[in-house]
């Protein structure tokens, strides 16, 4: 009997040793669900399989990287407004988003968190070219010219990419129709980048901007936002155009160099 007993132990340990990872695996999994973690995950381990398999697997780090931190831009202004946030969400071939739980309170509020996003990516930027330069790394240059276009692209003044939020928020403070207007015309724009190019992408965009757009106008949410003073507007408008020119002469920086590749996104501008 002693003998068996001493057999048997051995066996029982491993087993009991898995009941305990598995339900460990179930606890966790459960709450990442309550929490939404599971979901930020699944979408995030979908993002990086959807990249490596379009390009490679280091060029999906990289992408996500900049995106992250271009998100993380948004985030971190939300927070400093003092708006709730539910965190950051990769959506495959879409890039990513900052949801907030809250609407902001004023004009200026809308700008800042727009602006904030491309602005963490322009340090990015920079940190990708500040190591190209000292190491002549060709992967480097390739990361800072793409983080440039992604940034520059979330710059077109077409709603409701981060670009049209801030044209929104210029506009919208200078008068309502004037606002209107000028929103109309970004989605216009929008249309017709789409079928110029074949963009299907930046089609879904714009009928998400339309779509929101009639929602806010329906809830008379503009009206609601206090609206920005004459030298907000102007600093408005300088720190968008200063920042599209920053990353524009990144862009030529790079494509300037011997770098393979890393002259498509001057391409795309050029086009």
């Amino acid at each position: 009997m002693t003998d068996q007993n001493q057999h048997q132990a051995p066996n029982n340990q491993p087993r009991q040793t898995a009941r305990q990872s598995i339900w460990g695996l179930l606890g966790l999994a459960f709450k990442l669900l309550k929490s939404g973690g599971a979901i930020k995950v699944a979408l995030a381990g979908a993002s990086f399989a959807a990249y490596s398999y379009v390009f490679n697997w280091q060029f999906a780090v990289l992408l996500i990287a900049c995106l992250v931190f271009h998100e993380y831009g948004h985030l971190r202004a939300m927070k400093k407004m003092g708006i709730k946030t539910k965190g950051i969400y990769l959506i495959p071939f879409f890039g990513g988003a900052a949801v907030q739980e809250e609407w902001c309170k004023t004009r200026w509020e809308e700008v800042y968190i727009a602006m904030m996003g491309p602005v963490y990516g322009l340090i990015m930027t920079l940190a990708f070219y500040a190591i190209y330069l000292a190491t002549d790394s060709h992967t480097m240059a390739a990361a800072a010219s793409f983080s440039a276009l992604l940034n520059l692209f979330n710059l077109l003044p077409i709603y409701p990419m981060d670009g049209g939020r801030v044209i929104k928020g210029i506009a919208f403070s200078i008068g309502s129709r004037i606002g209107i207007a000028v929103l109309a015309l970004s989605i216009a724009f929008g249309v017709y980048l789409m079928f110029t190019f074949h963009l299907a992408l930046l089609g879904l965009l714009t009928i998400l901007g339309a779509v929101e757009l009639f929602a806010s106008f329906k809830e008379r949410h503009f009206t609601q936002l206090a609206p920005l003073s004459a030298f907000g507007n102007v600093v408005s408008i300088a720190w968008y155009l200063g920042t599209a020119a920053a990353l524009v002469a990144i862009i030529w920086a790079v494509a300037t160099s011997d770098v393979v590749g890393a002259q498509i996104p001057a391409v795309i501008l050029n086009t």
